[in-house]
């Protein structure tokens, strides 16, 4: 089977070998194993390190049955900005153009959701020539801009925002299938169209099953310890993008309280500098900038916890995100603050904490250091977990399974 992938902001098979494997990645190379053939559509310009890949339209045949196709554009400097909003509309711009030259169609389309306007061209086209298509909703857009808006001035940002609520409706009534990755998410992509019995899949963003450790682990703890990380201190870690999505200042006062803890930070992100300038008297707070999967793998064997500090709006709150997931993968208790799906996932299975304050956080750190009995039982909640609900092979096989059924289906359909 011919399948296409549409998805820009993440990392591609062409890029180095140290990126974060997500949903384009995951899905093209599972689909790969089966045998099917592959395209993906992707953005030159590569959103995480905010660089350009090659500088123009670039079509890469990355092996017999993967193609890439890469859309050059203008790029920008922040996550947030209307340079961001132009560059989507040139992609936009410059995908319908390509579409126009397609010989080969394929049997099925997996469109990420956002961007908008790349989806709504994308799912248009294939609507309008009888191709499934399946929308993987991963953010909430455009209803997430209106969060950086005022409650007062909520009705002028809609305003603002109307085009996007257009097209972004338009772009899931025009798939064949939502894929959410929970219920709370599909339920919304739902209601947004008013559409309550539109089909649905559930396919979380796991990570890969394996754990990968150091072949020489004593230059790699000397490489750490450079950087002022001390393995005999327990230590909590943080992996992710320093944006406004997360609340540090939690961390930046339990740092304070708990001194004789360290506080890994590895990621970067708009907000680095800031942060770094802000905790600039605080040496158990430890910047590691962006570290490979192997060096978090590393870190996952000699931590006690993970926090996780999403500021508590709709788009977190409906979804279970990808660190949440990953601290399962890892075995390691997750703290947070976010209610909503991953509230209902901790009390429900015991693995990990919702803190309320600085103070109950700080709590909970030290009764994990405190209790290896308890540590120890989070470790097996967490893994037993992420084997029932989250395990990479079951959820891409689950996956692959219901595109080839709606294949099949579509196929019978049309005959």
């Amino acid at each position: 089977m011919n399948i296409w992938i549409m998805q820009t902001g993440e990392a591609l098979q062409c890029d180095n070998s140290n990126v974060r494997p997500m949903r384009a990645i995951n899905l093209s190379n599972e689909l790969l194993k089966k045998g099917h053939k592959v395209k993906i559509y992707s953005s030159d310009f590569f959103h995480q390190i905010k660089t350009h890949r090659n500088n123009q339209d670039t079509l890469i045949q990355q092996s017999a049955n993967l193609e890439i196709q890469l859309i050059h554009s203008i790029g920008y400097k922040s996550h947030i900005g209307i340079a961001r909003l132009i560059d989507h509309i040139q992609l936009a711009y410059k995908l319908k153009k390509m579409l126009k030259q397609v010989k080969e169609k394929p049997d099925l389309i997996f469109i990420g959701y956002p961007p908008i306007e790349i989806a709504y061209v994308i799912s248009s086209w294939a609507r309008k020539n009888q191709i499934p298509s399946i929308i993987d909703v991963k953010d909430l857009w455009p209803e997430i801009f209106l969060d950086y808006f005022p409650k007062f001035l909520k009705p002028l940002g809609y305003l603002i925002f109307s085009p996007y609520y257009f097209f972004g409706k338009k772009a899931i009534k025009n798939s064949s299938y939502i894929c959410g990755m929970s219920e709370s998410y599909v339920q919304w992509a739902r209601d947004f169209v008013n559409e309550s019995n539109k089909p649905y899949i559930i396919a979380r963003l796991s990570p890969p099953n394996s754990i990968d450790y150091f072949n020489d682990k004593k230059s790699k703890i000397k490489e750490l310890s450079e950087i002022g990380l001390h393995k005999d201190k327990p230590i909590v870690i943080f992996a992710g993008s320093f944006s406004k999505a997360f609340n540090f200042e939690d961390i930046f006062k339990v740092s304070k309280t708990l001194k004789d803890f360290q506080f890994v930070m590895c990621g970067d992100g708009p907000q680095k500098e800031y942060l770094v300038n802000l905790t600039k008297d605080s040496p158990n707070i430890i910047y590691t900038g962006w570290v490979s999967k192997e060096v978090l793998d590393y870190l996952s064997t000699i931590a006690i916890a993970t926090i996780a500090p999403y500021r508590n709006i709709k788009n977190f709150q409906l979804n279970i995100p990808n660190k949440i997931i990953d601290s399962l993968a890892y075995g390691l208790p997750i703290l947070t603050p976010l209610r909503g799906e991953v509230s209902k996932l901790i009390s429900r299975y015991d693995v990990g904490y919702i803190y309320n304050s600085t103070q109950e956080l700080a709590d909970h750190i030290n009764e994990i250091y405190i209790n290896q009995t308890l540590r120890n039982s989070y470790k097996n909640n967490c893994k037993n977990l992420y084997s029932q609900e989250f395990d990479f092979d079951k959820v891409y096989t689950g996956l692959i399974e219901e595109i080839q059924e709606i294949i099949l289906r579509e196929k019978i359909i049309n005959k």
